[in-house]
């Protein structure tokens, strides 16, 4: 079981090795640090987020006690119920066995339920299509295309793909498949009675 614990300055060099390249770097943070990766850099996105309510987490196997990844739920806007997913890594060697749908099952418990958020948003680069598949899995909406927004050479220019997800979606999305079921009986049943 995947557990998302805060992320403390003692887990910094552990991510630092995980980020061991400029496009991983960019694919992770999009244009937020300068590669290489720096301590410094990572303290100050620490600094800067946790004073401005963000929630930075790594995802722990409750099993190893291994750090498997790293999820943050940032700009958070308690007036407009807004949030938004931001820095999601699986390390390299703990890819492909389902981590980052745990991981984006708990951050979105934690901003509908706990936070009572109404829209998450997030966004992703036009060729992580297995990222994509994931977020759709759980019904975000592709709401549009911000094209070469990050420059990887000088010659190759990245887009990404503007998604969110709404409460009401979540949670249609949430309810369990026996209370569907015994919703759409009660719904027939006062559709009998009123034939009656």
């Amino acid at each position: 079981m995947i557990q998302l614990l805060p992320f403390a300055r003692e887990d910094i060099k552990e991510l630092m090795k995980e980020i061991d390249s400029k496009p991983l770097m960019i694919q992770w943070s999009g244009r937020a640090y300068s590669y290489p990766l720096t301590e410094e850099q990572v303290k100050n996105y620490m600094d800067k987020e946790y004073g401005k309510g963000s929630y930075i987490y790594k995802a722990v196997d409750s099993s190893t006690n291994e750090t498997v990844g790293h999820i943050a739920l940032r700009e958070i806007d308690e007036q407009h119920e807004l949030g938004r997913i931001s820095y999601v890594l699986v390390y390299k060697r703990h890819r492909g066995k389902g981590i980052v749908k745990q991981i984006m099952e708990q951050i979105l418990h934690f901003a509908f339920s706990e936070l009572q958020l109404n829209r998450v948003s997030l966004g992703v680069f036009t060729f992580n299509k297995p990222a994509i598949a994931c977020y759709e899995g759980f019904g975000f909406q592709t709401e549009g295309v911000h094209r070469q927004v990050c420059k990887l050479s000088d010659h190759e220019y990245w887009d990404t793909i503007e998604m969110a997800l709404l409460k009401k979606e979540w949670a249609e999305r949430t309810v369990p498949v026996q209370e569907k079921v015994i919703a759409k009986e009660g719904s027939l049943a006062e559709a009998l009675k009123t034939k009656e």
